[in-house]
């Protein structure tokens, strides 16, 4: 556990690099390299582990969106430590320059893509960009008075929405479907505020609660089935739409399907979240020559969004090279993987020495 039932967060420990958190970027950021290169295999040669990750894809965003929850609340305590005299607005200030590029990254790759598509290019142009709008929406909530309380509102009355939308059957764009919808993975965020917050004040009974999650999880999977349950009808439905003709551009309407996280697969996606985020925590009380050899091998999480945007780079350069499925085997797939890891690695290290310089 993080800390023992008499131990309280130091400066120190609020400074020190949070191995846990550094490890479930890890995992987020390797698996979203392999969802994406799975897309780039032809269908009738995808391997095991392609059917396999995109079967699991929901667990991806959902996860990314909760440690922006997490990593937001850690930012904001560290920066109250290292500037106590200065206003939390210029701590908010950095986070929406932050927040304004990573909405232009998505929107550039999404303008590549389809084209200046209105409101697509908006409001759900990807993941980096619903990112974006979580980390200005949650930051902004952080900064209140009484930041518990308004956040568990803020939960509470999104899962009322998104089990209401959800009982309808009603798909609304850019609220529960289109690329990346912000329901349910706002939530995830405010989730993840709201887990970190309590994990600091509380962090035996969190540790325990973030482990019950491994129990919900089997309890879903064995009630419904791990197949329905990530797919049809309980985890996913289709919702398909009309994109109008880019603005400005040659070019025609274009007809894209989404999918949709449904309740019971977003439940199921929370408590493995939880239960992963308690056990990786335990990383956090490691020390000495261990810490810094964990460190290194979790350089990935470290820099998780700069590798997202290296990674979907080099798949881009792939296929503009080679075409819109340029592997044709599993051990292309795999050894594309590999390579984007490697390289990902080997980036992350130089970004290291370059701060320490």
């Amino acid at each position: 556990m993080p800390f023992s039932n008499n131990q309280k967060p130091t400066t120190n420990n609020l400074l020190r690099r949070n191995l846990g958190l550094d490890a479930a970027r890890t995992l987020a950021i390797v698996a979203m390299m392999a969802a994406h290169t799975s897309r780039m295999m032809e269908s009738a040669v995808r391997p095991a582990w392609c059917a396999w990750i995109l079967l699991l894809e929901p667990i991806i965003p959902s996860l990314f969106l909760l440690l922006v929850g997490v990593s937001l609340t850690i930012s904001l305590e560290r920066f109250r430590e290292r500037s106590p005299a200065e206003s939390p607005r210029t701590w908010f200030a950095r986070q929406a320059r932050r927040a304004a590029a990573l909405w232009a990254i998505s929107t550039v790759f999404y303008l590549l893509e389809l084209g200046p598509r209105f409101p697509d290019f908006v409001v759900v142009n990807g993941v980096l960009a619903t990112i974006a709008y979580a980390i200005l929406g949650v930051g902004a909530l952080l900064l209140l008075p009484r930041r518990e309380w308004v956040l568990g509102g803020a939960l509470a009355a999104g899962v009322a929405v998104f089990l209401a939308l959800d009982l309808r059957g009603l798909r609304v764009f850019a609220v529960n479907t289109g690329n990346a919808p912000f329901l349910p993975l706002w939530l995830f965020t405010i989730a993840g505020a709201l887990w970190s917050l309590a994990r600091r004040r509380f962090p035996r009974p969190v540790f325990w609660l973030g482990l019950g999650g491994a129990g919900v999880v089997a309890f879903l999977v064995a009630r419904f089935g791990l197949d329905p349950l990530f797919t049809k009808p309980f985890g996913r439905s289709d919702a398909g739409r009309l994109l109008a003709p880019p603005l400005f551009l040659q070019g025609e309407a274009r007809r894209v399907g989404y999918y949709n996280l449904r309740p019971v697969l977003a439940l199921c996606c929370l408590g493995a979240h939880l239960a992963a985020l308690s056990l990786l925590g335990l990383l956090d009380n490691v020390r000495g020559k261990t810490s810094a050899r964990l460190s290194a091998l979790f350089l990935l999480g470290r820099h998780s969004l700069e590798v997202y945007v290296l990674h979907l780079s080099l798949l881009a350069v792939l296929v503009v090279t080679l075409g819109i499925r340029p592997l044709t085997s599993g051990g292309q797939g795999t050894g594309t993987l590999l390579v984007l890891v490697a390289i990902s690695w080997i980036w992350c290290l130089w970004r290291e020495k370059r701060v320490r310089r």
